[in-house]
């Protein structure tokens, strides 16, 4: 399953990647169809709000490679078409209309990731597919990660400031929008003598992600 994970984050990377550089909104949007980010955004959530702390440390485990992956995959991608000539030279990255649109962010970014967060994790307490959810979560995660390759690549370090701080709002809100929906609908731990360390953990790393996406958010503004 580990390995699945990996090669599919990789090849949704490199699409997304391709199709930034391409300026094509649908190869973009193909790149996202194939990220497997749905689960881990889940577990982390879940593992919070009923104390199962293996499967919060996974999830937060496999979000954090899928992000670095995406990263890495992204920038040697890039990296190539740069100094392989792969395709006509491309001088400026940000004149890339799809490029400049994740390396300046604004504050709808914010809102879409919390519907993101908020979707996912409806979807899967009522049973409905997640594959379109995925796809949503993967609009937030997806190409800002590998327009932070393509920064790097291109050696423009505020293209890959702004796409990386852009890819830390989203990862964040997606957790917690799926955090707070999850304690609202009443999800809690078996055995009633775990109720108050799972409030107390949920409570205070809801906590933690609402002050860091604060913090963040000044930046969008």
């Amino acid at each position: 399953a580990l390995r699945t994970y990996v090669i599919m984050t990789i090849v949704s990377a490199l699409i997304a990647t391709a199709g930034l550089l391409l300026d094509s909104p649908a190869v973009v949007v193909g790149s996202m169809v194939i990220a497997p980010l749905v689960g881990p955004a889940m577990a982390a959530s879940v593992g919070t709000v009923v104390h199962d702390d293996d499967l919060f440390r996974r999830g937060v485990r496999l979000q954090v490679l899928g992000l670095v992956l995406s990263v890495g995959a992204g920038f040697a991608f890039a990296f190539a078409v740069r100094y392989v000539h792969l395709v006509a030279p491309i001088a400026d990255v940000t004149t890339v209309p799809e490029v400049q649109e994740r390396a300046a962010p604004d504050f709808l970014s914010l809102v879409i990731a919390l519907g993101a967060g908020v979707a996912g994790i409806i979807s899967l307490t009522t049973g409905v597919s997640t594959a379109l959810v995925g796809v949503m979560i993967a609009v937030a995660l997806i190409p800002p990660a590998a327009t932070v390759g393509i920064g790097l690549a291109w050696g423009q370090p505020l293209v890959s400031l702004g796409s990386a701080v852009l890819v830390l709002v989203n990862v964040l809100s997606i957790n917690l929008a799926a955090l707070v929906v999850l304690w609202y609908k009443g999800y809690r731990p078996q055995h009633w003598f775990r109720l108050d360390e799972a409030r107390t953990a949920t409570l205070r790393r809801i906590g933690t992600l609402a002050v860091a996406i604060l913090v963040l958010s000044a930046f969008l503004g």
